[in-house]
């Protein structure tokens, strides 16, 4: 995170609040910020918001509901045979390192 875009409360302050990089004010200016559907002390009225809101997820659900997805069906991950000289050759290779040593931990000790 850039330095420049912390909030300190006072200079050298442990206490800094983060805020959004410049580049993201665009975007920031232009949201709308949830609000309960029963809030009834707020003055606007976002109703033509929420119906569209939620007209847009019906869309969207009605167009993934009922169809098939695309591409074949993911087949369940089975392991894959190794002949013995494979299995000699990897093992040959094989060195004591600390990622092996930690693997081995995991391993044995069933984590």
């Amino acid at each position: 995170a850039d330095p420049k875009n912390r909030d300190c409360d006072a200079p050298g302050s442990w206490f800094c609040r983060g805020q959004y990089p410049p580049g993201m004010q665009k975007i920031l200016a232009e949201k709308r910020d949830f609000s309960q559907l029963e809030d009834f002390n707020k003055d606007e009225d976002d109703s033509e918001y929420q119906k569209k809101y939620f007209e847009n997820l019906n869309k969207k659900k009605k167009l993934t509901e009922g169809k098939p997805t695309s591409g074949p069906k993911k087949q369940p991950w089975k392991p894959r045979e190794l002949s013995p000289q494979v299995i000699a050759k990897l093992n040959s290779e094989w060195k004591d390192t600390e990622q092996t040593s930690g693997m081995w931990s995991l391993i044995s000790n069933n984590r």
